[in-house]
């Protein structure tokens, strides 16, 4: 449906509010378009898009991926970032031990290992992967630049940002350069509180 609204008339009654296409498809002229009609355009990842597009449902993507997809987010502007499970355990039973051998059977979507499934179920109840806290550090990360944008003027932002992500295919995969960059944000920010 997001790509069909390129074509459509200028009077035709759009009855969604909000699209959400995949990450490696979404398209900044078109997504504004959709904005300046008042509608939301998030984007997705799941079992796509694969490499080179940053993505964190394959548990054998680097897992700073986690981490950018947040940065790329505010980068592009999109209104949210969708993923479509959490906790994909079907085939497998609760984690009451520690023996790393387990018999634990990751879900395998369109070759995307651990797809689905970011928390894994213990008799204590869920229990988070490092997957998972990439992505909430990656969160974090949004917020600092959202606050350094307030602070100091969106280019400010965009500045640290331009600094990982040079294209939605071209980002840094070294966390020291991700941790030095939003040490440096940090700076800033309390210096202009």
């Amino acid at each position: 449906m997001y790509h069909k609204r390129k074509d459509t008339p200028a009077g035709y009654q759009d009855w969604m509010d909000w699209y959400c296409p995949l990450t490696s498809v979404c398209e900044p002229e078109l997504s504004d378009k959709l904005r300046a009609l008042g509608k939301q355009v998030w984007w997705c990842v799941c079992c796509g898009p694969q490499y080179p597009y940053a993505n964190f449902a394959s548990m054998d993507y680097p897992s700073i991926e986690g981490r950018l997809l947040s940065w790329m987010t505010f980068g592009y502007q999109a209104d949210g970032l969708l993923y479509w499970h959490v906790n994909l355990w079907n085939q497998n039973k609760l984690l009451d031990t520690t023996d790393p051998y387990l018999d634990w059977k990751p879900a395998c979507i369109a070759n995307m290992t651990g797809d689905g499934c970011l928390t894994y179920p213990t008799p204590a109840g869920p229990v988070s992967s490092i997957r998972l806290e990439n992505v909430r550090d990656g969160l974090e990360d949004y917020d600092y630049l959202s606050l350094l944008a307030d602070a100091e003027g969106r280019p400010a932002a965009m500045a640290c940002f331009a600094r990982l992500v040079k294209t939605m295919k071209e980002y840094t995969c070294d966390p020291a350069e991700l941790y030095a960059v939003r040490e440096e944000m940090a700076r800033e920010i309390e210096a202009g509180l």
